[in-house]
């Protein structure tokens, strides 16, 4: 594509995206990124064909969400110079950041024919393709991705996805594996092949659990999942141990509490089952779930006007919560 109907293309596509994007007024503050806003402006004063400022002051504005503004000077940029990929990845993550995904595709493209050796553009519109789901569309980006880089994690790994989300197992599996191998120190294959085995109820979840956990210890996640995996075969020693190292680790961790409550409620201790669904709506106000087993907790207590109060309180965050509703009128 030649350079002239490169910048036309990406210029004609702005255009037509600017009357798609909604300004969010904010009052102007004395942080950070204001002042260098008005750095930035005061250096165009001295060099008004910078195209690098406008991008730079384009990022600043879309991370306030000022987005008709960050339009605004992404396209000044891009005027200026229609050279740089650097400038349309950022046009890329902006697009996708405003739900435009063809034109986000349509800006990976450009910046794929500027530099067609870098495989990080065809990711990008690999990836942009999962929300479209247009998933052989997908695989052609990501396999152009490897023809430039055949070790590349990232393309294994959506790859990966996509197979995952078209149904096709075997292939997730093995995209999801070579990525692991490319990257072992990288948690998100490893979670991804957790997550299909445990599908299966099949152990080898397990191993994949913990290796997504090693490789990042952050991934608090792997850990719940595998304690629901342990819950969901039956485990419950298991499982309740994995639950208390995620708590130990995150106590404000709802979703791990209220697991907890429902082990306890389904071994029939409904004191303690009461005790993790209170604490689970005390560490997340907004936990209807939490408030819902409360009312369960209460109704086998005998307690018929905490039963309705909790039931009440699910409702407030979840109005159409049906389950809440039936037991309210059994009462």
């Amino acid at each position: 594509m030649k350079p002239f109907f490169i910048f036309f293309s990406l210029f004609t596509l702005l255009i037509a995206c600017q009357e798609e994007v909604k300004k969010e007024t904010k009052p102007t503050s004395k942080d950070p990124i204001e002042n260098r806003i008005q750095a930035i402006q005061e250096e165009l004063k001295k060099s008004p064909r910078n195209a690098a400022l406008y991008i730079e002051r384009a990022k600043l504005h879309e991370k306030r969400e000022e987005m008709e503004d960050a339009l605004t000077d992404y396209m000044m940029g891009i005027k200026l110079d229609s050279t740089k990929p650097a400038y349309y990845l950022a046009v890329t993550e902006f697009f996708i950041h405003t739900g435009n995904i063809e034109k986000a595709i349509n800006a990976s493209e450009i910046a794929a024919n500027l530099d067609p050796k870098d495989p990080i553009y065809y990711i990008n519109a690999g990836k942009c393709c999962l929300y479209l789901k247009e998933y052989q569309r997908g695989i052609t980006f990501l396999n152009q991705a490897l023809e430039r880089d055949k070790f590349n994690p990232e393309a294994y790994l959506f790859k990966g996805i996509i197979y995952k989300e078209s149904g096709t197992k075997d292939k997730a599996i093995s995209n999801f594996i070579t990525a692991s191998e490319q990257d072992p120190t990288w948690d998100a294959p490893f979670h991804q092949l957790a997550t299909l085995y445990a599908e299966d109820k099949n152990d080898l979840a397990l191993k994949y659990f913990d290796n997504a956990y090693r490789a990042n210890p952050k991934n608090l996640e792997a850990v719940y999942q595998k304690a629901l995996f342990f819950k969901d075969t039956k485990r419950d020693a298991k499982a309740k141990e994995a639950l208390r190292e995620v708590i130990a680790i995150n106590p404000m961790m709802a979703k791990a509490i209220y697991a907890m409550g429902l082990i306890y409620y389904e071994e029939d201790s409904i004191q303690k089952a009461l005790q993790n669904f209170e604490l689970s709506t005390k560490v997340e106000q907004t936990y209807y779930k939490g408030y819902f087993m409360q009312g369960q907790c209460h109704e086998k207590l005998k307690n018929k006007a905490a039963a309705r109060k909790a039931y009440e309180s699910c409702l407030v965050f979840k109005d159409d919560f049906e389950e809440a509703k039936k037991a309210m009128k059994g009462l």
